[in-house]
């Protein structure tokens, strides 16, 4: 999760504790899919998007507008699906024939074309995901051993599948005036397309980035959604119990 602010965006606190109301529009920036056929999110609607996320919203007392002249934000929406790194996909998983010395030029060819697709392809996955600063800044430390495994781990997240939501506010009356977008935060968060559903998961995924809407997180915020736990006790006897006959 990476959430930013622009142009000297703060929040003014509230008398009553928090932060003083902001009015907001959603817009629909629209979906981002991935390659790969996923009924949960292929079939999701921009009102059902906003349908799901205005709760979290509405508890950092972000509040919808219903008058255009005492609107403070527009809000763009997109979400998507990321396509995850199946090594071998390009070329039909077979890459054998590179231990053919005899045609070593054409195989170290086809291998670096895969790594460059491979690297395309998780260029773009982190510019969406919001992980393109830390991957920028770990991969000049790895070689050093600095930050352990963080670089690699981070290259994992890329080559995930992934569910994500954008929301960039701008400012409503620059941009319904001006008809100018001027930002003034923004905050992009994720999870695993595998083993989740992206409407089920919405909801959750969006309160866990709700404390950072129109706050800056200092870079990216790897976490995991807290999740509920059962945990199985002695199992105890409690003996006969006794019904009543008819």
């Amino acid at each position: 999760m990476l959430a930013k602010v622009f142009n000297g965006y703060s929040r003014t606190p509230s008398a009553a504790g928090g932060y003083k109301a902001e009015t907001f529009a959603f817009a629909n920036g629209g979906a981002v899919l991935g390659h790969a056929h996923d009924k949960s999110i292929d079939d999701a609607t921009f009102r059902q998007v906003i349908n799901l996320i205005s709760p979290s919203l509405t508890r950092q007392n972000y509040i919808a507008a219903t008058d255009p002249e005492d609107t403070d934000l527009i809000i763009f929406v997109n979400w998507g699906a990321t396509n995850g790194y199946h090594p071998g996909s390009t070329y039909d998983g077979n890459l054998q024939s590179v231990a053919d010395w005899s045609d070593w030029d054409a195989n170290a060819s086809t291998v670096d074309e895969a790594n460059r697709q491979r690297d395309r392809g998780n260029f773009r996955n982190a510019a969406l995901l919001g992980y393109s600063e830390a991957l920028a800044t770990h991969i000049n430390v790895q070689g050093m051993g600095i930050h352990g495994t963080l670089y690699e781990d981070l290259i994992a997240d890329v080559e995930e599948g992934r569910y994500f939501v954008i929301l960039t506010a701008f400012d409503f009356k620059t941009a319904w005036q001006s008809k100018q977008l001027r930002p003034l935060w923004s905050v992009r968060y994720n999870i695993p397309t595998r083993g989740n559903h992206f409407t089920a998961a919405l909801p959750s995924m969006t309160a866990f980035a709700s404390r950072y809407f129109g706050r800056d997180s200092k870079g990216l915020v790897r976490r995991l959604n807290p999740t509920g736990k059962v945990e199985m006790g002695e199992v105890k006897m409690l003996g006969p119990v006794e019904t009543e006959s008819n």
